[in-house]
């Protein structure tokens, strides 16, 4: 990465209908689960409200260090096939990173696809990751 911004762009096979995977990637509960990069975080969902216009608040939590929030907001909801949203991830007070995170879901013969999905890449990033950690990442030409 040559600066502080870059677009990750991701692609995953996933076995379940993709109605069940619009759920997961909506759901602020089911977010809460799969959106800790590791098993030592956790992710409180202080507000929700999952539609155009809506805003979300999380924190991500770790024992013995300051809490990261993120204000998330809805841009657009198209069940089972697209889904728009902004991020601002700030810790004490301070604004880390913002994003903004397209993500495109199709029913496949065996399942659904999640892919593409854009969001920046940046080091300041310690709370999010992509929805499926055990499959590496996808980079266009040129990225490291």
């Amino acid at each position: 990465m040559s600066g502080p911004f870059a677009t990750l762009t991701f692609t995953r096979q996933v076995a379940a209908p993709v109605a069940t995977l619009w759920q997961v990637w909506t759901a602020p509960a089911a977010r809460a689960i799969w959106s800790a990069p590791a098993p030592s975080i956790t992710v409180d969902c202080l507000e929700a409200d999952t539609r155009v216009g809506g805003r979300e608040v999380s924190l991500c939590k770790v024992d013995g260090q300051p809490d990261i929030r993120c204000d998330a907001g809805w841009l657009v909801l198209q069940p089972d096939r697209r889904c728009v949203s902004f991020e601002v991830i700030s810790s004490e007070g301070v604004s880390r990173s913002a994003a903004l995170v397209t993500a495109d879901l199709a029913a496949t013969g065996d399942g659904s696809r999640a892919g593409p999905v854009a969001l920046p890449k940046c080091r300041s990033r310690p709370c999010l990751k992509p929805p499926y950690p055990d499959r590496p990442l996808r980079r266009r030409k040129g990225e490291s």
